[in-house]
């Protein structure tokens, strides 16, 4: 009766153990910091050549270093949720350009990556609509444009 009250409870054990690892398994979402710079500016002064590419009446998300299988959402409204895998190309620097469109109706943007939580922001000028997006490790850039990016 010993032996079996003892299997009993080493099975529970076990039980109760393998049920905490599993929990602990299940909670993997991806933890990143986020910076968002406003009038970021490269550091030369150059003439913004390709603003005529761009509208002011979109928003535009350009998805540029080191992402690799990411998946990138972005809200904005009640029902626009926009879901892209991404994957950067390192002779440009450049994975993808995400347009938005109808920025007069936005108010706030969602943004996340992979599993993260996501962080939302507000639109403060309506004419900063072109938003570098830069993965460094766990570290997440998002910087408004004042000119269009050039990639070569």
């Amino acid at each position: 009766m010993k032996v079996y009250n003892l299997t009993i409870y080493l099975v529970l054990l076990i039980f109760i153990s393998g049920c905490n690892g599993e929990s602990k398994s299940l909670k993997h979402k991806s933890e990143y910091n986020f910076s968002i710079v406003y009038d970021y500016t490269h550091l030369t002064e150059r003439e913004d050549k390709y603003r005529n590419r761009c509208s002011y009446d979109n928003l535009y998300f350009f998805i540029e270093t080191n992402f690799e299988n990411d998946t990138i959402q972005i809200e904005v409204g009640k029902n626009k949720i926009i879901r892209e895998v991404v994957n950067t190309n390192d002779g440009l620097g450049l994975a993808k350009v995400i347009t938005v469109e109808g920025i007069s109706e936005i108010e706030e943007v969602y943004f996340s990556i992979n599993d993260s939580p996501r962080i939302s922001f507000e639109l403060i000028d309506k004419k900063m609509n072109l938003i570098g997006v830069r993965k460094k490790e766990k570290e997440i850039e998002l910087l408004f444009y004042k000119r269009v990016p050039m990639y070569e």
